[in-house]
Order: C-alpha cells, then sequence, then structure tokens
C-alpha cells in the first residue's frame, strides 16, 4: 500500500515542486496549507474517521493564517507531530541559525532543508522520506492494530459526539497556547528559551490531557460512563 505524505506549505509553487518529486515515487500526496487545516489533519491521524493516515509530513515554518504574514505556526505543528510521532521534515524559507538548533534539540526533526538551495538535495530528500517510511514497516502491524475497535461502539452517536467535541476543545486549547507563544515573541522580537520552554511543556500536558481523555472514552461501557465524560468536557476538563 502505498504511503502518505502531507506536503504543509503556504506556496503553491513549492506545493507544486513537492508534490511532483513525491507523485513520481508513488506516494499518496496531501496538501494544507493553512495552520488550522494541517492541525486538524495531523489530530485525526491514527483515528477511526481520519480520511488517511499521515505517514510523513514535511513542514513549512511560515504558513497562512489570519494573524501575519510571517509566522513560526510551523513550530507548533512539529511539536503536535513529535507528540504523534509522526515523523516531519523541515523544508523552509525561514530559518536562522538558532531556529535550526531549536529544531534539531526540541522537535525531533529527520531533516531540515533551506529552500534556497533544495535543488541541490532534492534526493537527499527523497532518501530521507524513504528511510523514515522504511523504518515505520516493521511498526506497521501495531499501528493497523490502533485502528481495530469494535464497530457498534465506534457508530454509537453519543461516543462520536463525545470524540468530535474532545477533538475541538483540544484543537481550541492548541491554537490558545500558540497565540500566546506568539504574542510573546512579538513583543520581544525574539525567542525567549524559558517562554519556550514553557510553551512547549504547555502543548505537551495538554497532549496528556487529551490523550487520557481519549482513553476514558474507550473505556466508558455505558449509558452512565459516557454522559458523565459528556459533562466532564464541558466543564473544561482540556481546559489550560
Amino acid at each position: 500500500m502505498a504511503k502518505s505524505i502531507l506536503i504543509i506549505e503556504n506556496r503553491e509553487n513549492w506545493r507544486d515542486t513537492l508534490g511532483r518529486l513525491l507523485n513520481e515515487k508513488g506516494y499518496n500526496v496531501y496538501f494544507s496549507a493553512r495552520y488550522g487545516d494541517a492541525l486538524k489533519r495531523v489530530l485525526e491521524t491514527g483515528t477511526w474517521f481520519a480520511s488517511f493516515d499521515i505517514d510523513v509530513c514535511t513542514v513549512d515554518l511560515s504558513l497562512e493564517n489570519t494573524f501575519e504574514e510571517h509566522n513560526y505556526d510551523g513550530l507548533g505543528l512539529l511539536a503536535v507531530c513529535q507528540l504523534r510521532d509522526i515523523p516531519s521534515i523541515v523544508v523552509s524559507g525561514h530559518l536562522t541559525p538558532s531556529i535550526v538548533t531549536q529544531l534539531q534539540t526540541e522537535f525531533g526533526v529527520k531533516a531540515i532543508f533551506d529552500k534556497g538551495d533544495f535543488s541541490g538535495y532534492q534526493q537527499v530528500f527523497l532518501n530521507t522520506i524513504e528511510r523514515e517510511l522504511t523504518l515505520q514497516h516493521k511498526n506497521s502491524d501495531k499501528n493497523d492494530s490502533h485502528q481495530t475497535q469494535d464497530v457498534d461502539e465506534i457508530l454509537s452517536t453519543k461516543r462520536q459526539s463525545l470524540l468530535d467535541g474532545a477533538m475541538d476543545s483540544y484543537q481550541q486549547e492548541l491554537n490558545h497556547i500558540n497565540g500566546l507563544q506568539r504574542e510573546r515573541i512579538k513583543i520581544r522580537g525574539r525567542i525567549d528559551p524559558d517562554d519556550d520552554a514553557q510553551w512547549y511543556m504547555q502543548i505537551k500536558k495538554l497532549d496528556e490531557r487529551y490523550n487520557l481523555f481519549k482513553e476514558k472514552i474507550r473505556n466508558a461501557k455505558t449509558q452512565k460512563e459516557i454522559e458523565y465524560l459528556h459533562r466532564e468536557l464541558a466543564e473544561g476538563f482540556l481546559k489550560w
């Protein structure tokens, strides 16, 4: 089965360039230009309602949004990819020495490519994709098992509503945390290490709460338990 690559890139010409390279290798290629759409796709990976599961992400650091033309929204996506164990590769024209160091030490990216000299590293880019997919192959049975759930349980209207609500709440809180970080960077004019560490821990703890809540949903066996989880979500269980 062909593997799926998500290209997170705001510029059409770069989506075309990366898409062409990957399509020629037989991969299923998907695109996201905006932060919100990319976040939704990353969060859905591994769930029963995902339209496709992401095997590898390529991420541009500056994405389309409603806040500012030049931003580092890609960092927030890389943090979520890391917590979701989705291999990520950065292809960006917004690299600085401090950002490169941060990508290497904090986000576990598999490779970093500068758009300015990408034409000379296309084969390295493809080799990196192939390497990551090969490493994933031995875990394919384990990944497939995550998709196995009780069909009757999945089709329950209340359970589906609860899963959707949990995802919406998670996305809202993650957007809030990333927005605060963008404001701190704008005020300081730089990335402060202490602010950055706090931001990363907030995302990590939010992800832990989100995964805990999903586990509660999976373990809920009665109508009463599901109703209790609905109340817990409504009372702000995932709010920071």
